[in-house]
């Protein structure tokens, strides 16, 4: 018959057996898991009405509540088109840890060389626009937590018209943005804002900034909205100047800023556009026009000089937006006065105003910033 002693000592020496078996478990299941999230997350891409999604690879970060996705590939079935609706090289999905010592669960989502490919095409099949809304049920099953900070690196994004004559195409490249804090304001009531910060190239020379702040808890959203683009050689959107105006350019450059604040489904704000040196017809370089199409060129290019501040050779337009958010007016007016106040009576400053602001609802602040 075997004592107390003895049966305590017999369990003790089953205990580190049982542990490594435990240990053994896990191992194997930590082994296990990247290939099944993978698993589940192609067979959940494949379910998307319409299209059709796939990953090359997954990897699990435990020790900091994170998966990382190699190579996402998204796009529609049966399409004519071959670039995909939306590509990534590499996805990082983790626990926002800053959100989560605020109480809230929330994730960071850091995305590398993504690509989004819209094309507008003369048939369903050679179109990609929009995704069926069903998709979001699919996406939600793969990531139900919602989203604080989302960080992009090297993006782009092309958008391609094959109804125009010519085809158009145009691309925002080098995308480099940060989208922050959209979970962290855990008081509805405060006013705490969420940012977005973010810049690109626009074809090969415009450079774009932009940067916003906005309160993500309002509805409809309070947003303050700065948009530069700057140093964009016209040319390069020749195809836009020729598929609408049946004109192109020769040389100049383009400037755009804009500026607008939404507030109490309230919207106001303005665009300003700036040509430097445009210059339309350069009759060496037209010979295979018609001459009817020469004319037509030459009155373009008279009516920008006509209209140019001479000093600056400088076209300029103020285009002040404003009204309920879901019906936006344009004063049309205002924008052709300042056109002509840009060319005979003083030229509009190459800069944001930073005009307009929350506390205000967009009214001229006194002061101005320089920007």
């Amino acid at each position: 018959m075997t004592t107390l002693a003895e049966q305590a000592k017999h369990s003790f020496k089953r205990v580190p057996r049982v542990f490594v078996w435990i240990v053994v478990i896990l191992i194997i299941a930590r082994l296990c898991l990247p290939w099944a999230v993978k698993w589940y997350v192609n067979k959940t891409l494949s379910e998307i009405p319409g299209y059709y999604g796939h990953v090359e690879d997954i990897d699990i970060s435990l020790w900091r509540g994170a998966y990382q996705i190699e190579r996402l590939t998204f796009m529609k079935v049966n399409n004519k088109i071959r670039e995909p609706y939306f590509s990534a090289e590499y996805i990082d999905l983790s626990v926002d840890w800053k959100a989560l010592f605020k109480g809230t669960i929330a994730t960071r989502i850091e995305l590398d060389h993504p690509e989004f490919t819209i094309v507008k095409g003369k048939t369903e099949a050679t179109t990609q626009v929009k995704v069926d809304e069903k998709w979001q049920d699919q996406v939600q099953k793969l990531y139900p937590f919602e989203i604080n900070s989302l960080i992009v690196h090297r993006g782009k994004v092309r958008f391609k018209n094959d109804t125009t004559d010519p085809k158009i195409d145009v691309n925002l490249s080098h995308l480099e943005g940060e989208a922050l804090n959209f979970r962290n304001a855990t008081d509805k009531n405060a006013n705490l804002f969420a940012t977005i910060e973010a810049n690109a190239h626009i074809q090969q020379s415009g450079r774009l900034d932009v940067d916003m702040k906005l309160n993500p808890f309002k509805d409809p959203i309070h947003a303050d909205i700065n948009v530069k683009l700057v140093a964009l050689q016209i040319k390069e959107l020749n195809d836009f100047a020729q598929a609408y105006g049946n004109f192109d350019f020769e040389k100049g450059k383009a400037s755009v800023f804009m500026e607008a604040v939404t507030a109490k489904n309230q919207f106001k704000g303005y665009t300003k556009l700036m040509m430097e040196g445009v210059d339309v017809l350069e009759w060496s370089k037209e010979k295979g026009d018609s001459f009817l199409h020469k004319i037509w060129e030459g009155i373009v290019g008279a009516g920008f000089e006509l209209l140019e501040n001479q000093p600056n050779d400088t076209f300029a337009l103020r285009l002040p937006m404003s009204g309920k958010l879901d019906d936006i007016k344009v004063d049309s007016w205002k924008a052709f006065w300042s056109i002509l106040r840009n060319a005979f009576i003083e030229a509009l400053p190459k800069k944001l105003e930073n005009s307009f602001n929350f506390s205000t609802l967009a009214q001229p602040s006194k002061k101005t910033k320089k920007k």
